[in-house]
């Protein structure tokens, strides 16, 4: 933290070798050789470092013995190290030289710099190499920069490019309002005492309480109760709106909380987001909020356990002022990384961007008032006579002269941090209005006493300048400028561009190559970008992939639509395929037991009483369909089986190829695969060991397929047929052998038909 206790000690000690460490009782080992970095990186750190550290460089003790030693082993013989870029861009204007351009012309232009750096990085990953023969990757590239609110713009720029990016801008997962918002829907589920959570819960898109209802019903109970209490006692208190509104939300979390005691933390996750549609909600930031699941689901396998420990450690994360990275980038990815210079200590790369050297030093340290030296005391800002204003104090200005010498020394040792990170290639960069006038300040600065400059100076770029100045080694680097010749980015479309006449284009070989080398690419894997991520099982048909390229279609396929006849809309409103769901939904839910021993419509009313399907659903379930289920073969087999699954979820990777009819398409597709997904209404293992596939279906029978089963048969076998072959297969993943049987039971005709 003191860097001048490390000066003390190299004060002390002598250095080892010299005459005066013999017979010493200590030495000291200065540890110069430096394996990382090119020689020409070495040079330009040494040319800039030396400068700085031995004119104002008192907190180190530096020498010109001190420098840096090149000692890296060489690729090979005819190696050479790229020289250092220092690259100025700024804005040409048609001021005078030397004077600076408008403040609105220098607005406009403000993305000069990175767009620059944005066009270097495209050269770079065209096809420049490494010294080890290599071609150089986003990964090898990092931006370091001096102030993080530059790592936002920067990561916009390079993302405009088609650069990769990967920056040290962090954001706190648990400020996330979705993530908040999960958070305390869980605390009320655990605990719904405590009043900040249960007033989030209630305010939240899950409920949609206001501050009005909220206000009426804490004013209606004693001030002691809790909101919970007063949230009871309000839902009971009579039949208006809000009462029946804090009733549902009642019921609601009762039903959550009997979840909770029954579920593990993930498995409850899970259920509340399928529930509440949170992945909907969340929209952007679906990442953060799957990542709240795996902290879960981590969180079980440890040993704690339970709702409880689990809120009581994320209070605790927070509570510590814990942050975690709401970002779902890897370390490892193949990505230009951005990073303060502050962080990059310790780090190394290929190539190094030093962004925002012409920026001025911000110097935060004056704004305070009240200043404070270890040894010259504090220093204060006095009223004046009015009142209205303060008077700067001699202590004061003193500490702040204090204070500007080490903010100073520790902006060279960020600098020389920052220079040598870079192992091959080094630029820096730097926006200014004038190279005629940043010449013309750092010559006084080397004429008229060096650490009088140095310590006037405004930028790392000013340094840098009067150490170029100062040096007669010019070998190691060499200064760009540039202004007119970056393509505008994206909302820069007044950034100067040098305009090169459609004659010199074609006048121009290499030109015109490169013209048609671009411009003619054909992306190689195209035929892949047109696979989708995933695709559910009902979507799926021999030619899914083909929609669009076959210019024939098969009658065939547009016959035997999925819709339900019109007459089958009642005066209710409902369709066939309302009532086929809600047929469903009680299938999915119902207690196969309770069903059995007190009837359907019991179930029906249990499940209703548990918010398992709502009144309308309940209305539109066919009683007397499901009866019949109950009094099946089936079912008994069911009953009598060793294991039953229900609702199986599943997901399997099959060939893309098989989901395309054009034979072009399939080879070019070898290989590729689509995640299919999909869920599985029942399952059963019978007494053999045999595995049995059940599929429900409520398809409209005409009343002709009613009289005739055969013909139903040959309706759902040919409708359904395809879709059963893919649960099959899930299954034959599952257990490592097809079902025995696959079965649909088709509850309007109340029979089983064998597929």
């Amino acid at each position: 933290a003191d860097s001048g206790v490390f000066a003390r000690y190299k004060a002390d000690f002598p250095l080892l070798g010299s005459e005066q460490a013999n017979g010493a009782d200590g030495c000291s080992i200065f540890m110069s050789n430096n394996f990382r970095c090119d020689r020409n990186i070495i040079d330009f750190s040494n040319l800039v470092s030396s400068y700085l550290f031995e004119n104002c460089g008192q907190s180190i003790g530096y020498r010109r013995e001190d420098d840096l030693i090149f000692s890296k082993g060489l690729p090979s013989e005819d190696y050479s190290s790229p020289k250092v870029t220092v690259a100025l861009t700024g804005v040409k204007s048609e001021c005078e030289d030397g004077d600076e351009p408008p403040k609105e012309e220098q607005t406009e232009k403000i993305y000069y710099e990175a767009e620059y750096i944005a066009s270097e990085i495209s050269r770079l990953l065209g096809g420049q190499t490494k010294a080890d023969g290599s071609p150089i990757q986003p990964k090898d590239i990092a931006i370091l920069v001096l102030y993080r609110t530059d790592v936002a713009m920067l990561n916009d720029i390079l993302s405009r490019e088609g650069i990769p990016v990967q920056s040290d801008e962090k954001h706190d997962f648990f400020e996330n309002p979705d993530i908040l918002l999960i958070i305390s829907l869980l605390s009320t589920i655990d605990n719904p005492r405590r009043d900040i959570p249960l007033a989030g819960t209630l305010r939240s898109p899950f409920y949609g309480f206001t501050f009005d209802e909220l206000i009426t019903v804490r004013q209606e109970a004693e001030s002691n109760l809790s909101l919970y209490d007063a949230l009871e006692q309000f839902s009971v208190s009579g039949d208006s709106e809000l009462c029946r509104k804090c009733y549902d939300f009642m019921q609601s979390l009762a039903y959550w909380r009997e979840q909770a005691t029954i579920l593990p933390v993930s498995k409850l996750l899970q259920k509340i987001y399928r529930e509440f549609s949170i992945l909907a909600l969340a929209k952007d930031n679906k990442a953060n909020v799957l990542r709240l699941y795996d902290y879960a689901r981590h969180f079980e396998q440890s040993s704690f356990h339970g709702l409880y420990s689990f809120i009581s450690y994320i209070n605790e994360t927070i509570e510590n002022g814990v942050t975690l990275d709401g970002s779902t980038e890897s370390a490892d990815t193949n990505a230009v990384r951005i990073m303060t210079m502050h962080h990059s200590k310790g780090l190394e790369f290929p190539v190094c961007f030093i962004y925002g050297a012409g920026k001025s030093f911000l110097d935060l340290f004056k704004r305070e008032k009240i200043q404070f030296d270890a040894s010259l005391g504090l220093g204060l800002q006095l009223h004046d006579s009015t009142g209205f204003a303060f008077t700067d104090t001699p202590v004061r200005k003193a500490i702040l002269d204090r204070k500007l010498i080490t903010e100073r020394q520790e902006d060279m040792r960020v600098l020389y941090v920052a220079m040598t990170r870079a192992r091959e290639r080094l630029y820096i960069t730097a926006k200014i209005p004038s190279p005629e006038k940043l010449q013309n300040k750092v010559k006084s600065f080397v004429q008229f006493g060096k650490a009088f400059g140095i310590y006037s100076a405004s930028s790392y770029l000013e340094w840098i300048f009067a150490a170029m100045e100062a040096s007669k080694d010019h070998e190691c680097y060499e200064v760009v400028t540039v202004y007119d010749d970056i393509s505008p980015g994206v909302g820069q479309s007044e950034m100067p561009v040098q305009s090169i006449r459609a004659a010199e284009v074609h006048e121009n070989k290499e030109l015109t190559e490169l013209y048609d080398k671009r411009f003619s690419f054909v992306y190689p894997y195209a035929h892949i970008c047109s696979l989708p991520a995933k695709l559910s099982v009902s979507a799926l048909y021999p030619a899914v992939l083909d929609e669009g390229e076959l210019k024939d279609m098969d009658a065939a396929s547009l016959e035997d639509t999925f819709a339900y006849p019109e007459q089958l809309v009642q005066a209710d409103g409902a369709s066939g395929a309302e009532r086929g769901t809600a047929t469903h939904t009680f299938l999915q839910f119902c207690d196969f037991d309770y069903a059995l021993s007190n009837g359907v419509r019991a179930e029906l009313a249990r499940l209703l009483e548990h918010r398992f399907i709502d009144e309308r659903a309940a209305k539109l379930c066919n009683v007397k369909q499901l009866e019949r289920f109950f009094d099946s073969e089936l079912f008994r087999q069911i009953k009598n089986a060793d294991a039953v699954w229900r609702e199986q979820r599943f997901q399997m990777f099959l060939p893309a190829s098989e989901f395309t009819q054009i034979e072009q398409k399939a080879e070019l597709l070898e290989g590729e695969t689509i995640a299919v997904q999909g869920v599985i209404d029942l399952f059963f293992r019978d007494k053999d060991g045999d595995i049995i596939l059940v599929d429900y279906k409520t398809d409209f029978l005409t009343a002709e397929e009613l009289q005739d089963p055969t013909l139903a048969e040959q309706k759902l076998i040919k409708r359904h047929g395809e879709q059963l072959s893919y649960y099959q297969r899930a299954i034959e993943q599952m257990f490592g052998a097809r079902p025995a049987q696959t079965v649909i039971y088709s509850l309007p005709l109340g029979k089983t038909i064998t597929v």
